[in-house]
């Protein structure tokens, strides 16, 4: 690492923790910022999903309805949907041009059948059929009539989608299913008007809404989503043969796992099932279904945690959910409370992992990666920002406290060598106020 990347390494992490400080400081109290907020607004957007996996032919077909509320103080005649998957269609996608010279070359030589996009089979706006136009990954079209200020718009949509092999954060490898970024996803209205972005490198910007979604497939499959389940069985309590279906709550089958594994997969498979899972306020929702995963549980107050790893990864027996408590634990402790009834993390044939509310899929059960993924369940979850625009607003804080996490044995070392030569630098430089650096200071 150069010395000026180690200078903005710092001073992220600095700013970084500045901002979580503020509660602390006046400046959380400051009118100012009650000016800020006096003012502020964000539309709501609540999905009823119900979509069906075929996993013979690798896809995925849907309906859905978004019910729209327009909070903001202007009539709209216009929206916007995210057609994600369409990215991975075709060569003269954005996201293609922005991918490195290995990734663009695997695409390139990618079988026309193994790629993926989705289709808009139907489009109504108030159960009238309505027209549209696709450029990319974004569908445009408008209301049959302008939606004022506390307008509501229900939007009625049947879509297919071809799933396509695991590339970038999402696809099937096998028999496993990371489905993220899946459906028509309504495109953000702010103060800056609509947000129509192409799906490029990068992340994300959503609406807070409620999902209830409901997933058809194969009996065998074991699936873990965002949300709570409400309806059917998602599989997490399936036991090895001739166990007693007692023991510690750690244990849906760490012990004889791959035993379990290897029956699910041989069994003759049964009539395929609906589970439905609800998730409130949150900004997207994700899923992953492997007829082999074995689930690990525990609460953390109120919380749900569950570990669900393939039954080969012994590599996540135990360890992972033990990680992600002691994360979870810890981070409610320097940030604030996990406000969500359930977390995930799923062991995903990635590198790296991926964060969604309530979910997190991860390549390895290292656990600063679960520091660095649980802490955007706060900083990208719960309290939201436009990745799209300033993404550091949430990697700052989540790569913040994974290095925070190495070194909490050492405060002297966070304090002196990480923070204390960066918050120096930005009050020579006038980017904070010596007020805000010294309770930093002290607080660290």
């Amino acid at each position: 690492m150069s010395k000026i990347q180690m200078c903005a390494a710092r001073r992220l992490a600095a700013l970084s923790a500045v901002i979580l400080m503020l509660p602390a400081t006046g400046v959380a109290q400051s009118p100012l910022l009650a000016e800020m907020l006096e003012d502020y607004w964000q539309q709501r957007v609540d999905y009823d999903i119900s979509c069906v996996l075929d996993t013979e032919n690798r896809a995925l077909s849907g309906e859905q309805t978004i019910l729209y509320r327009n909070n903001s103080p202007d009539t709209l005649r216009r929206f916007y949907l995210h057609l994600y998957p369409n990215a991975y269609r075709d060569k003269d996608s954005e996201l293609y041009r922005d991918f490195h010279p290995g990734n663009r070359f695997f695409l390139l030589g990618l079988p026309r059948e193994n790629r993926g996009w989705i289709e808009i089979d139907t489009l109504a706006v108030g159960g009238a059929p309505i027209e549209y136009s696709i450029d990319g990954t974004i569908l445009e079209s408008t209301f049959p009539a302008p939606l004022p200020p506390g307008g509501e718009a229900e939007i009625r949509i049947e879509f297919s989608l071809k799933i396509r092999r695991r590339i970038g954060r999402a696809g099937y490898l096998g028999r496993h299913y990371d489905m993220a970024q899946w459906y028509p996803k309504m495109a953000v209205y702010d103060k800056h008007g609509w947000h129509p972005d192409q799906f490029r490198s990068g992340e994300f910007y959503g609406e807070f809404g409620t999902y209830r979604v409901s997933i058809t497939l194969p009996e065998e499959y074991v699936v873990v989503a965002t949300g709570v389940p409400v309806e059917g069985d998602p599989g997490w309590s399936r036991r090895p043969p001739g166990g007693s279906g007692e023991g510690p709550p750690r244990a849906h089958g760490s012990e004889g796992a791959a035993t379990a594994g290897r029956a699910a997969q041989e069994a003759a498979p049964g009539p395929p099932r609906t589970v439905t899972f609800r998730a409130e306020n949150v900004h997207d929702f994700a899923w992953s279904a492997n007829p082999d995963f074995v689930v690990e549980e525990a609460t953390s107050g109120d919380t749900r945690v569950l570990s669900v790893y393939r039954s080969w990864n012994t590599a996540w027996a135990d360890s992972v959910l033990a990680r992600t408590l002691r994360t979870l634990a810890w981070l409610g402790e320097q940030v604030g409370p996990y406000r969500w009834p359930q977390l995930a993390i799923v062991d995903s044939p990635t590198h790296g992992g991926m964060e969604y509310p309530m979910l997190v899929m991860n390549g390895s059960p290292d656990e600063a990666l679960i520091v660095h993924e649980v802490a955007h369940q706060w900083f990208y979850g719960m309290l939201a920002n436009n990745e799209r625009a300033e993404a550091w607003l949430d990697e700052g804080p989540a790569q913040y406290f994974m290095f925070r996490s190495k070194l909490k044995e050492n405060r002297s070392l966070v304090r002196y060598i990480i923070i204390a030569p960066a918050v120096k630098a930005m009050i020579m430089d006038k980017s904070i106020p010596e007020i805000m650096a010294s309770a930093l200071l002290e607080l660290i």
